[in-house]
């Protein structure tokens, strides 16, 4: 890609609560040697919200906040095209305990 590019903030406040979002995104590239086979630049947002404490993190985290349809790949064949699809919206759970 011509840029890439990711930014982000987080706040974390004296209780262990915190809360981070990033934006991290592609322009338009290329995936073959001959600069046939474009593919679209996309953006995307990830955010973590959760608690901090000396013995355990809980974190509650989303990939790909609002669903952005994206290709990671594509390929052409004499069949047709191939494309590789970008993750969809992940949502999940973490939670790390120290001893």
């Amino acid at each position: 890609p011509e840029y890439t590019y990711n930014a982000g903030a987080e706040y974390i406040h004296a209780s262990g609560l915190f809360g981070r979002v990033d934006l991290t995104g592609v322009s338009d590239f290329y995936k073959d040697a001959k600069n046939e086979y474009k593919i679209s630049g996309h953006q995307l947002v990830n955010l973590r919200w959760g608690y901090k404490s000396p013995s355990f993190d809980l974190v509650l985290w989303c990939k790909n906040l609002f669903d952005n349809e994206y290709y990671l790949n594509k390929s052409y064949y004499i069949i047709g095209t191939i494309v590789e699809d970008g993750a969809p919206r992940s949502i999940g759970v973490r939670f790390t305990y120290r001893f």
